[in-house]
């Protein structure tokens, strides 16, 4: 994954994910170079998300979350999907990405 630093990136938020190319704001950059667990965690988060997007062709990518997200906030209240789930409890696992099958994402939809 390639990681480049940003000073504008959208509504401050500390990075973002283009494909395989993952935006870091300047405001975490301490952290980034300091922090090993984190920048390890924040790849792996990431890696995940990148090989989901790949998966689902991108513009499904974002429908499956819209309407996921949206339909969680409205019956379960809650707002993580199962996209994201995948993302949380894998992102400690640097490992997760080299075993990781296609379409693991939805073993974690409920």
């Amino acid at each position: 994954m390639i990681v480049k630093f940003s000073k504008n990136l959208p509504f401050g938020w500390d990075r973002v994910n283009m494909i395989n190319t993952l935006y870091v704001s300047d405001k975490v950059r301490s952290k980034w170079f300091s922090n090993n667990d984190y920048r390890v965690s924040v790849k792996t988060y990431e890696g995940i998300r990148s090989e989901q997007m790949k998966e689902l062709l991108i513009i499904f990518y974002w429908v499956i979350n819209l309407v996921e997200w949206i339909t969680r906030l409205i019956l379960v209240l809650d707002r993580t999907t199962s996209l994201d789930k995948e993302c949380q409890e894998n992102k400690y696992n640097p490992r997760y990405l080299l075993k990781r099958k296609r379409y693991s994402w939805i073993k974690y939809y409920k």
